[in-house]
């Protein structure tokens, strides 16, 4: 039964309040789809590193061939996933154009970014650049506070396919949440426009230019909207996928395991907030940095996969060795990070030291009782003893213990033969089921264990429940059709459920839907003017919308 909601709602003081979206919706702009990957320059380049010569050897050492890996192929680190070089911080001129315009530093990069961001394209990369929503960047540069629209257009003409917009020296009055969520919807905006103006214009002036044509352009260049202000009581996730593509959940990383572990840990509580088009970042890889052990580094790459985060490294990639190469380019944990379901992994147990962290994965043509594919992490987070660890089939919210698993550890590239992680198969495509439970007698301090779990036989069911192909469908119909009337709203999904959140995170109104049609909303608190987050949570995942109710 569908509850009333209170008049008191949309009504106070008898002034009606109207619903006016902030930005665009940015679930359906077509981008990030998967975590995006590639390289950012700021953790080992920082401000006097970042050049265009440094740039184009990252370029290099991107497609560069290795040899030949555990599968026999020979890879490079475009070949696994990584795609895009992103420009930080200390990139421009210390002043604008005169026609308002930025510039970039001409001693840095003398041949300009039009002749940089083609040459990178034509290697079969995308290349990013930086900016902050303040009056000045963090290390002082030109910020595009009030240049919005200038900026993104500019970005866009130089053949940009990637912004961060960073959170420092920004106006008193936007430093809250919704004032974030006012700044950021800005250049959201402003990305999207910029888009279409720049290629509208361009095209027009070709004596073949159709409409047609304008609109495949314009889909072929976009820009992935990286949000950067840290996270904490400015709760990007709220309000971070209705105009951005990933936003940062922490403070910066920094090449320690308790930075890591700390970072890891605040993003994998949030993991109803991402999904395709909407992801949360925990910041830049540290593998290969300062004096992380290689088990770390195992360690950073399986908790960033199993997070679902951006996979953006940080490390000299021309000179690293031959180990963090390895673990940057292990495809089968990178195969988790970029799994098409889009689902974070959350923590399933804690026992101890020893945590337990599940990733439901895609299985094609479902049956959700007998076919279930999942990722696995085991953590020991202790920093001073190995401890022994286990997946318990309830980890997994699966009660029937005699339901059986193959299983796959992710790093020796084996099936399992028996209920220890680290017995493997002979000869290596042997899979047998194990039930119950697994175990592994030892994981290093501060180290994981990766596993593929899989039961029954996915590719010969038929589809019983929601596709994740449905999820751009879901989204476009409720950009386009998700519509206030009086004190009802339109629910596009059945099956759905919308809730109405202030700026803190408090539910304040929802409304459950069975079908598609007008709903009444419910609940006990009160709209003011303000700016508020819709989320309509669909079979397919949650979307969401930031709103004003203005009186």
């Amino acid at each position: 039964m569908v509850k009333k909601w209170g008049r008191k709602f949309l009504w106070a003081a008898g002034t009606v309040m109207l619903l006016v979206p902030v930005g665009a919706f940015a679930l359906n702009n077509g981008y990030a789809r998967t975590p995006p990957m590639g390289f950012s320059t700021w953790n080992y380049f920082g401000c006097n590193g970042i050049n265009e010569a440094n740039v184009m050897a990252v370029a290099q050492s991107m497609v560069q061939i290795h040899a030949p890996n555990w599968e026999g192929k020979q890879i490079s680190l475009q070949s696994v996933g990584y795609k895009f070089i992103n420009l930080d911080d200390c990139w421009p001129a210390t002043s604008r154009l005169a026609d308002s315009a930025p510039t970039w530093n001409t001693t840095k990069f003398s041949h300009g970014f039009p002749w940089l961001t083609d040459t990178i394209h034509k290697m079969g990369l995308k290349i990013g650049i930086y900016s902050c929503c303040g009056t000045a960047t963090c290390a002082g540069y030109i910020g595009s506070y009030g240049y919005e629209k200038k900026d993104a257009l500019t970005y866009v003409q130089w053949g940009f396919d990637y912004l961060k917009e960073d959170w420092c020296n920004v106006p008193s009055q936007y430093n809250n949440a919704a004032g974030s969520a006012t700044l950021y919807s800005r250049m959201g905006h402003a990305l999207a426009h910029a888009d279409s103006i720049y290629y509208l214009d361009s095209l027009k002036a070709d004596s073949n230019w159709t409409t047609a044509k304008a609109d495949s352009m314009r889909k072929v260049h976009g820009i992935t909207f990286s949000l950067c202000n840290w996270g904490g009581s400015l709760t990007p996730w709220l309000y971070g996928d209705t105009c951005g593509n990933l936003w940062r959940t922490t403070g910066d990383i920094n090449a320690s395991w308790s930075s890591i572990y700390g970072n890891w840990t605040t993003t994998i509580a949030l993991y109803s907030y991402a999904g395709p088009g909407g992801w949360n970042d925990p910041d830049m890889l540290e593998i290969g940095n300062g004096s992380l052990t290689n088990t770390v580094n195992q360690s950073h790459m399986d908790l960033w996969c199993i997070c679902a985060a951006p996979l953006l490294m940080g490390n000299n990639t021309p000179a690293m060795s031959a180990a963090t190469f390895t673990i940057l380019s292990n495809r089968e944990v990178i195969a988790v990070d970029q799994d098409s379901l889009g689902l974070q992994g959350h923590k399933a147990r804690t026992t101890g030291n020893i945590q337990v962290i599940v990733k439901p994965l895609l299985v094609h043509n479902p049956d959700t009782v007998n076919n279930k594919k999942f990722a696995v992490v085991i953590l020991n987070a202790s920093t001073s003893a190995a401890a022994a660890g286990s997946i318990k089939w309830s980890d997994l919210g699966i009660t029937d213990t005699s339901k059986q698993f193959r299983v796959r550890n992710l790093w020796l590239h084996r099936w399992l033969k028996s209920r220890s992680i680290i017995d493997t198969a002979t000869p290596p495509d042997t899979m047998e089921t194990v039930s119950e439970s697994l175990y592994v007698a030892s994981i290093p301090l501060e180290g994981t264990v990766h596993v593929l779990m899989e039961m029954g036989n996915p590719d010969s069911i038929p589809v019983t429940s929601v596709r994740p192909e449905d999820y751009e469908r879901v989204a476009a119909q409720l950009g386009n059709r998700m519509t206030i009337r009086g004190n009802e709203v339109f629910i596009p999904v059945g099956l759905s459920k919308l809730q109405v959140f202030d700026m803190k995170g408090r539910e304040i109104a929802s409304v459950s839907a069975s079908q598609p049609g007008w709903y009444s909303f419910s609940g006990r608190g009160v709209v003011h003017g303000g700016t508020y987050l819709i989320r309509l949570n669909t079979p397919a995942g949650a979307i969401s919308r930031v709103v004003a109710f203005v009186k």
